[in-house]
């Protein structure tokens, strides 16, 4: 039988194709993942920071760590599509290999990449539209260039491809002390424009006698034939921030601490009916918190990370146990409805209750009661 060679190169077009998954916050969210995996990788040897800075004036970006810098015979991680760490660490935010590559390229035709890694030279790569043309030439140079700040990593983005206001800016600073909320801390600072951004957590329960938020804790092993596993927390209650014009309340889920997606309301987490029905502010009471803990490919968000994938195993594992909380505490928020003030937000302080929800594997039920005078039948989850 004849054979025929076939060219497995890719294209540089890739990089133009993922241009429209991403805006300002999801590409500039992966600078700042890549910057605290580098981070984590290094053991956490001494504090991070991270500065992004945002000129509305110049239409330019820049984000630069102190994080270690990438050593000189590393310099492809910064910039080949699918290069990534050998030895990948648990709990890493990052590590598709092409991150934050794809996402320097969406926010602007020209990327320089500065490195110094310790106290060695610095190094420069340029990523612009002229090497983009260039579709079977893959090659760059990496020049040393005057020194940076030791153990500094700076991307420099201009020409961009869509500008941004002040009003944008404000934002994006919102939404940073979201996402990274479980990161900031005494060791791990984050600026835009020199603004430290401050954490914004969604913990705020109230904890009304008969109905105190829940939590339950466990592993699950999302592929077959495999004992790699995954940690779970699913934590569930009523809230005390209740903000109907932003309509904060549903689902929210972190991956390996970070923000992946927030106050979703749709089917997949137990939003229709028969459950927690559809989305009303009667049921704005209810929240619950899912954090998933594991290796990066075990993780159910999408590729920009600005989303969940509801057909990954690992959601399909955990699927039907967020659904059974979100229609639980949604029933309570709607049975609670007519007096909050004095039923449900003087609760200020008290416990979460622990909880077990089973395995897939196991026959036990785990019910959940109400009130015996509010309702005589039972919450049941099976698994």
């Amino acid at each position: 039988m004849d054979q025929l060679p076939v060219d497995a190169t890719p294209q540089k077009r890739l990089f133009h194709s993922i241009i429209a998954d991403y805006s300002l916050l999801t590409s500039l969210c992966e600078l700042i993942d890549n910057a605290i995996d580098h981070w984590l990788m290094s053991e956490m040897s001494a504090p991070l920071e991270i500065n992004v800075l945002l000129s509305v004036d110049r239409q330019m970006i820049r984000v630069s760590d102190n994080a270690g810098g990438v050593p000189s015979d590393a310099l492809e991680l910064l910039v080949a599509p699918g290069a990534s760490r050998e030895n990948v660490k648990n709990e890493i935010i990052g590590n598709f290999g092409v991150g934050g590559k794809r996402a320097g390229v969406a926010l602007g035709e020209r990327v320089e990449i500065r490195s110094r890694h310790a106290n060695g030279p610095t190094y420069s790569i340029v990523v612009d539209t002229e090497w983009l043309s260039e579709e079977r030439d893959w090659s760059l140079i990496a020049k040393q260039i005057s020194d940076i700040s030791l153990g500094t990593t700076e991307v420099h983005i201009s020409n961009l491809r869509q500008g941004f206001t002040t009003d944008q800016v404000t934002a994006f600073e919102n939404r940073l002390s979201e996402i990274y909320a479980n990161f900031i801390n005494s060791q791990c600072l984050i600026k835009v424009n020199g603004n430290p951004i401050l954490q914004e957590n969604f913990n705020n329960w109230s904890y009304p006698p008969d109905y105190s938020p829940r939590s339950a804790e466990f592993s699950i092993q999302p592929v077959e034939a495999s004992e790699e596993t995954v940690n779970v927390k699913i934590t569930a209650g009523l809230i005390a921030d209740r903000n109907p014009k932003e309509g904060n309340y549903g689902v929210y889920f972190y991956c390996n601490k970070r923000l992946i997606l927030a106050h979703e309301k749709g089917p997949e987490v137990g939003y229709f009916s028969g459950k927690a029905g559809t989305p009303h502010p009667d049921a704005s009471l209810c929240r619950v918190i899912v954090e998933i803990f594991g290796r990066p490919e075990l993780m159910p968000w999408t590729s920009n990370k600005a989303g969940i994938n509801w057909s990954h195993p690992t959601f399909q594992i955990i699927r039907d146990r967020v659904i059974e909380l979100t229609s639980y505490f949604t029933k309570i928020s709607r049975r609670t409805k007519v007096d909050r003030e004095n039923g449900i937000f003087q609760y200020d302080k008290g416990a979460i209750i622990p909880i077990e929800l089973d395995k897939p594997d196991s026959l036990k039920k785990l019910y959940l009661f109400l009130p015996l005078e509010e309702e005589k039948s039972l919450t049941q989850i099976v698994y």
